[in-house]
Protein backbone atom coordinates (compact mmCIF):
# COMPACT_ATOMS: atom_id res chain seq x y z
CA UNK A 1 0.00 0.00 0.00
CA UNK A 2 2.87 2.33 0.75
CA UNK A 3 3.68 2.30 -3.31
CA UNK A 4 -0.16 3.17 -3.63
CA UNK A 5 0.38 6.42 -1.23
CA UNK A 6 3.61 7.54 -3.33
CA UNK A 7 1.55 7.22 -6.13
CA UNK A 8 -1.17 9.89 -5.50
CA UNK A 9 -3.97 7.00 -5.27
CA UNK A 10 -5.10 7.27 -1.26
CA UNK A 11 -7.12 10.25 -1.49
CA UNK A 12 -6.53 12.52 1.79
CA UNK A 13 -5.56 15.89 2.96
CA UNK A 14 -1.79 16.79 3.13
CA UNK A 15 -1.89 16.96 6.94
CA UNK A 16 -2.26 13.13 6.52
CA UNK A 17 -0.06 12.37 3.81
CA UNK A 18 3.08 14.33 5.40
CA UNK A 19 1.97 12.10 8.54
CA UNK A 20 2.12 8.97 6.91
CA UNK A 21 5.66 10.41 5.10
CA UNK A 22 6.89 11.12 8.60
CA UNK A 23 5.81 7.34 9.77
CA UNK A 24 7.30 5.79 6.56
CA UNK A 25 10.63 7.42 7.29
CA UNK A 26 10.79 6.64 11.17
CA UNK A 27 9.75 3.23 9.81
CA UNK A 28 12.82 3.42 7.52
CA UNK A 29 15.27 5.39 9.62
CA UNK A 30 14.50 4.82 13.15
CA UNK A 31 14.75 8.37 15.33
CA UNK A 32 15.56 11.63 13.83
CA UNK A 33 18.99 12.86 14.29
CA UNK A 34 20.74 16.50 13.64
CA UNK A 35 21.34 17.09 10.51
CA UNK A 36 19.73 14.69 9.22
CA UNK A 37 18.23 15.31 5.40
CA UNK A 38 15.92 13.06 3.49
CA UNK A 39 17.46 12.16 0.17
CA UNK A 40 14.38 10.86 -1.68
CA UNK A 41 11.12 12.31 -0.82
CA UNK A 42 9.33 11.00 -3.51
CA UNK A 43 9.70 7.59 -1.71
CA UNK A 44 7.59 9.17 1.12
CA UNK A 45 5.16 11.76 -0.17
CA UNK A 46 3.13 11.64 -3.95
CA UNK A 47 5.04 13.73 -6.32
CA UNK A 48 1.93 14.49 -7.90
CA UNK A 49 0.74 16.42 -5.24
CA UNK A 50 4.29 18.26 -5.50
CA UNK A 51 3.65 19.25 -8.70
CA UNK A 52 -0.47 19.81 -8.06
CA UNK A 53 0.62 22.60 -5.48
CA UNK A 54 3.43 23.92 -7.80
CA UNK A 55 1.27 24.29 -10.63
CA UNK A 56 -1.83 26.33 -7.84
CA UNK A 57 1.01 28.04 -6.90
CA UNK A 58 1.77 29.19 -10.76
CA UNK A 59 -2.19 29.56 -11.60
CA UNK A 60 -2.71 31.89 -8.06
CA UNK A 61 -0.27 34.15 -9.40
CA UNK A 62 -1.03 34.28 -12.99
CA UNK A 63 -4.32 35.20 -11.62
CA UNK A 64 -2.97 37.86 -9.57
CA UNK A 65 -1.02 39.20 -11.71
CA UNK A 66 -4.03 39.56 -14.80
CA UNK A 67 -6.32 41.12 -12.25
CA UNK A 68 -3.54 43.83 -11.14
CA UNK A 69 -2.68 44.39 -14.69
CA UNK A 70 -6.76 44.74 -15.79
CA UNK A 71 -7.28 47.32 -12.51
CA UNK A 72 -3.70 49.10 -12.59
CA UNK A 73 -3.27 52.04 -14.15
CA UNK A 74 -0.27 53.78 -15.71
CA UNK A 75 3.53 53.77 -13.96
CA UNK A 76 2.13 51.35 -10.90
CA UNK A 77 0.79 48.27 -13.32
CA UNK A 78 4.11 48.83 -15.46
CA UNK A 79 6.37 48.73 -12.59
CA UNK A 80 4.68 45.83 -11.15
CA UNK A 81 5.21 44.00 -14.49
CA UNK A 82 8.98 44.61 -14.73
CA UNK A 83 9.35 42.83 -11.54
CA UNK A 84 7.57 39.78 -12.17
CA UNK A 85 9.17 36.37 -13.73
CA UNK A 86 7.72 34.97 -16.94
CA UNK A 87 5.78 32.10 -15.41
CA UNK A 88 5.76 29.84 -18.13
CA UNK A 89 9.70 29.63 -18.54
CA UNK A 90 11.11 26.10 -17.72
CA UNK A 91 13.23 28.16 -15.18
CA UNK A 92 10.79 29.63 -13.29
CA UNK A 93 8.44 26.19 -13.31
CA UNK A 94 11.66 24.22 -12.26
CA UNK A 95 12.49 26.70 -9.47
CA UNK A 96 9.07 26.53 -8.02
CA UNK A 97 8.90 22.65 -8.07
CA UNK A 98 12.25 22.84 -6.21
CA UNK A 99 10.59 25.18 -3.96
CA UNK A 100 8.01 23.26 -3.30
CA UNK A 101 10.26 19.76 -2.77
CA UNK A 102 12.33 21.83 -0.32
CA UNK A 103 8.81 22.51 1.63
CA UNK A 104 7.55 19.27 1.90
CA UNK A 105 10.95 17.82 2.88
CA UNK A 106 11.11 20.31 5.68
CA UNK A 107 7.58 19.69 6.53
CA UNK A 108 7.72 15.85 6.70
CA UNK A 109 11.20 16.48 8.82
CA UNK A 110 9.59 18.52 11.36
CA UNK A 111 7.03 15.88 12.06
CA UNK A 112 9.54 13.13 11.98
CA UNK A 113 11.15 14.97 14.93
CA UNK A 114 7.86 14.82 16.74
CA UNK A 115 7.87 10.88 17.17
CA UNK A 116 10.87 10.22 18.46
CA UNK A 117 11.40 7.08 20.33
CA UNK A 118 8.51 5.22 18.16
CA UNK A 119 9.50 1.73 17.05
CA UNK A 120 9.36 0.38 13.46
CA UNK A 121 6.24 -1.88 14.34
CA UNK A 122 4.77 1.01 15.90
CA UNK A 123 4.99 3.59 12.97
CA UNK A 124 4.03 0.41 10.69
CA UNK A 125 1.34 0.01 12.83
CA UNK A 126 0.54 3.36 12.80
CA UNK A 127 0.56 4.05 9.61
CA UNK A 128 -1.67 1.14 7.84
CA UNK A 129 -4.32 2.04 10.78
CA UNK A 130 -4.60 5.50 8.77
CA UNK A 131 -4.80 3.40 5.67
CA UNK A 132 -7.48 1.43 6.89
CA UNK A 133 -9.92 4.22 7.65
CA UNK A 134 -10.50 4.24 4.02
CA UNK A 135 -12.62 2.51 2.29
CA UNK A 136 -10.72 1.85 -0.61
CA UNK A 137 -8.26 0.04 1.35
CA UNK A 138 -6.68 -2.93 -0.29
CA UNK A 139 -8.06 -2.25 -3.86
CA UNK A 140 -5.35 -1.60 -6.54
CA UNK A 141 -6.03 1.65 -8.38
CA UNK A 142 -5.51 2.09 -12.07
CA UNK A 143 -5.62 5.43 -13.79
CA UNK A 144 -8.74 5.46 -16.34
CA UNK A 145 -10.83 7.89 -18.50
CA UNK A 146 -14.80 6.70 -19.70
CA UNK A 147 -15.88 6.21 -23.08
CA UNK A 148 -19.24 5.85 -23.58
CA UNK A 149 -21.52 8.95 -23.43
CA UNK A 150 -24.09 7.16 -21.58
CA UNK A 151 -23.41 9.78 -18.99
CA UNK A 152 -22.93 7.16 -16.33
CA UNK A 153 -20.02 8.37 -15.68
CA UNK A 154 -17.95 12.01 -17.04
CA UNK A 155 -16.71 11.45 -20.21
CA UNK A 156 -13.39 11.90 -20.62
CA UNK A 157 -12.89 12.31 -16.90
CA UNK A 158 -9.77 11.28 -14.89
CA UNK A 159 -11.41 8.71 -13.09
CA UNK A 160 -9.74 5.34 -11.08
CA UNK A 161 -10.86 1.79 -11.78
CA UNK A 162 -10.45 -0.14 -8.04
CA UNK A 163 -9.71 -3.62 -8.58
CA UNK A 164 -10.40 -5.36 -5.40
CA UNK A 165 -10.82 -8.71 -3.40
CA UNK A 166 -14.00 -8.90 -4.25
CA UNK A 167 -15.05 -6.35 -6.04
CA UNK A 168 -14.67 -3.87 -9.20
CA UNK A 169 -14.95 0.06 -8.28
CA UNK A 170 -14.92 3.34 -9.98
CA UNK A 171 -14.04 6.47 -8.54
CA UNK A 172 -13.88 9.69 -9.65
CA UNK A 173 -10.10 10.08 -8.86
CA UNK A 174 -9.23 12.05 -5.77
CA UNK A 175 -12.66 10.96 -4.21
CA UNK A 176 -12.53 9.00 -0.97
CA UNK A 177 -15.96 6.76 -2.13
CA UNK A 178 -16.64 5.15 -5.58
CA UNK A 179 -19.12 6.37 -8.14
CA UNK A 180 -20.34 2.73 -8.57
CA UNK A 181 -18.47 -0.60 -7.24
CA UNK A 182 -19.19 -4.31 -9.10
CA UNK A 183 -19.58 -7.83 -6.99
CA UNK A 184 -17.39 -9.96 -9.31
CA UNK A 185 -20.74 -12.09 -9.35
CA UNK A 186 -22.44 -9.91 -11.11
CA UNK A 187 -19.52 -9.47 -14.01
CA UNK A 188 -20.35 -11.44 -16.94
CA UNK A 189 -17.00 -10.43 -18.94
CA UNK A 190 -14.14 -8.54 -19.41
CA UNK A 191 -11.24 -7.89 -21.38
CA UNK A 192 -9.56 -5.84 -23.89
CA UNK A 193 -11.25 -5.32 -27.69
CA UNK A 194 -8.58 -2.75 -28.75
CA UNK A 195 -5.30 -1.26 -27.70
CA UNK A 196 -5.46 0.72 -24.55
CA UNK A 197 -9.39 0.28 -24.29
CA UNK A 198 -11.04 -2.09 -21.39
CA UNK A 199 -14.35 -3.59 -21.61
CA UNK A 200 -16.67 -4.61 -18.55
CA UNK A 201 -19.93 -6.05 -19.06
CA UNK A 202 -22.29 -6.08 -15.58
CA UNK A 203 -25.44 -6.87 -15.29
CA UNK A 204 -25.98 -6.93 -18.80
CA UNK A 205 -24.63 -3.28 -18.83
CA UNK A 206 -21.42 -2.35 -21.09
CA UNK A 207 -18.50 -0.33 -19.53
CA UNK A 208 -15.81 0.96 -21.84
CA UNK A 209 -12.55 2.68 -20.30
CA UNK A 210 -9.46 4.09 -21.66
CA UNK A 211 -5.90 2.74 -19.75
CA UNK A 212 -2.25 2.01 -20.43
CA UNK A 213 -2.67 -0.37 -17.53
CA UNK A 214 -5.31 -2.88 -19.34
CA UNK A 215 -2.65 -5.92 -19.29
CA UNK A 216 -2.48 -5.13 -15.51
CA UNK A 217 -6.02 -4.74 -14.56
CA UNK A 218 -6.90 -8.22 -16.74
CA UNK A 219 -4.23 -9.98 -14.71
CA UNK A 220 -5.27 -9.29 -11.57
CA UNK A 221 -9.03 -9.12 -11.83
CA UNK A 222 -8.46 -12.77 -13.07
CA UNK A 223 -6.30 -14.00 -10.60
CA UNK A 224 -9.56 -12.66 -7.99
CA UNK A 225 -11.91 -14.19 -9.87
CA UNK A 226 -9.85 -17.78 -10.00
CA UNK A 227 -9.72 -17.33 -5.88
CA UNK A 228 -13.32 -16.54 -5.75
CA UNK A 229 -14.34 -20.05 -7.86
CA UNK A 230 -11.70 -21.57 -5.56
CA UNK A 231 -13.00 -20.48 -1.98
CA UNK A 232 -16.63 -21.73 -3.55
CA UNK A 233 -14.86 -24.83 -4.69
CA UNK A 234 -13.59 -25.37 -1.00
CA UNK A 235 -17.32 -25.19 0.06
Amino acid sequence: MCDQVVSGFFPTDNATLLKLASLRIQYLEGDYEPGAVIQDVTKLYPPSKIKEEAESQKEFLSTLLRNTTNKGKGTVSKKLLSKVPDLSTTEHIERTLTSKLQEVKGAITEQWKQIQGTSAEEAQEEYMKTLQLWSGYGTTMFNVTYLLSDRRYPQKVPLWLGVGHKNLSVFLRGDREPQEAFSYENIQSFGTPYTNKYKVVVDGDTLLFETEQVADIARLMKAYVSLIVKEKNLH
